[in-house]
């Protein structure tokens, strides 16, 4: 089930469904909001229903999936009912694919469409580490895994969320991946699960899966070594290089004035030495994120001109610290959040239930919640702007995001470290 907002406000939700019918002919089902709601909870894969009084359109093209030229969508009239006869429901054990070797989809990855899927059979010849990616939406698990078939290539396929919480099969298993996408990535190929994808391991009714996995037992030695792409270990992520080639001191942001003609951003391994308690947050629109004016017991947003619901939001001045000295930077909400470890509402409600502040600063609660952040160490992406004041232009710099040092990033640091020592002593 997903969520959607439209440009007026209106918010709704919607799922859809791959069918499958006795003549290995498949529809996509799709469902919005009430009839959303009704039908979610009853579906579930691998299981036969009987479907009634559902509108029938043509597919559209940046939704169309392979070879299903119309769809089904549900309408309030829709009616769902479980099949428990034994007789139909062995109709339709099987799932039609037509599947496409490794080395095939490696050639027409760089010319598929983006919304272009296909099949493929193939066996988990490694699972990758869990990794934290750092979204818009916050901290989401990932984890990467590298499939192989009889032609000897691999190829990567990316899990998240719950699926690389707990991955759905183990090394070795035999995977039929149905309507999958392929995208490409820093110059190698690699699949995407989406929401009509299906995911079915060691399916006992396929021949090519059974020889496909007899493949598996006879090849798959410890020193078998595939053609193609690799898994990334935590330390190797494109994010971890690009913060080792952009890495400065704090000394240089500040005496090189970067930014002044065009804006910059950098990496900083530093330690958190204090976040200002002044201008903690402030009051912000719900729907624009835009500062509202209180008045009375109601907040009014200037920009959407009606009265709104109140949100903190975080604007505290962060000081960090490096070998070479420190740099303040402003940080808002979820860069702060992250380099605080609190959110701006439970500071805004710290604040709330102490009335009497220290020095009409802070409450006592809020300060210490603040010093939590102290010694705090990280990476600190820094982007640096030029800001126009009284006739001049200054530096403005700000923390766009934090990066907590965890055991994957430490690896990432000793290979920095090391590289130093190499360029100390003219070392290649």
């Amino acid at each position: 089930m997903k969520t959607f907002s439209r440009s007026d406000g209106h918010e709704g939700c919607l799922f859809s469904a791959v069918l499958l019918d006795a003549t290995q002919t498949e529809m996509r089902l799709t469902a919005f909001n009430e009839d959303a709601k009704k039908l979610y909870p009853i579906l579930e894969e691998e299981k036969v229903f009987f479907l009634s009084n559902c509108s029938v359109s043509r597919s559209r093209q940046q939704y169309k999936l392979k070879d299903m030229e119309f769809e089904l969508k549900a309408t309030r009239d829709t009616q769902v009912q479980e099949c428990i006869r034994q007789d139909i429901q062995s109709l339709f054990q099987k799932v039609s694919i037509t599947p496409e070797t490794i080395d095939i989809i490696s050639q027409k990855a760089a010319t598929m469409d983006r919304f272009d899927t296909l099949d493929t059979i193939a066996v988990v010849h490694s699972i990758g580490e869990k990794r934290e990616i750092d979204t818009k939406n916050g901290l989401v698990d990932t984890r990467e895994v590298l499939f192989v078939d009889q032609t000897k290539h691999a190829i990567k396929l990316s899990l998240w969320r719950d699926k690389a919480t707990v991955p759905p099969f183990k090394q070795g298993d035999v995977c039929i991946l149905k309507n999958v996408g392929v995208r490409v990535y820093r110059e190698q190929p690699a699949l995407t699960l989406l929401s009509s994808s299906q995911l079915i391991v060691n399916p006992e009714w396929s021949d090519e899966a059974i020889k496909l996995a007899g493949w598996a037992r006879t090849n798959l030695t410890p020193d078998f070594t595939p053609e193609g792409a690799s898994i990334m270990s935590s330390g190797d992520s494109p994010a971890a290089s690009k913060e080792l080639r952009h890495r400065v001191p704090c000394r240089e942001i500040i005496h090189r004035k970067c930014g002044l003609e065009f804006p910059m951003t950098f990496f900083v391994h530093g330690i958190v030495c204090d976040a200002s308690s002044k201008k903690l947050y402030y009051l912000s629109c719900s729907k624009c994120k835009k500062k509202i004016e209180v008045q009375g017991q109601q907040s009014f947003c200037p920009n959407c001109q009606q009265t709104v619901a109140a949100v903190p939001r975080f604007m505290p001045r962060v000081t960090i610290m490096d070998e070479s000295g420190t740099l303040s930077a402003m940080a808002f909400d979820e860069t702060a959040r992250k380099i605080i470890g609190h959110t701006a509402a439970e500071i805004f409600d710290a604040d709330q239930r102490n009335p009497d502040r220290e020095g009409g600063d802070v409450s006592a609660e809020t300060r210490e919640m603040l010093n939590e952040a102290v010694h705090r160490e990280g990476i600190f992406k820094v982007t640096c702007k030029g800001n126009e004041y009284q006739g001049q232009v200054r530096q403005r710099c700000s923390f766009s995001n934090f990066i907590p040092l965890t055991a994957g990033k430490w690896a990432g640091e000793g290979r920095l470290l090391l590289k130093s020592i190499k360029d100390i002593l003219g070392m290649e």
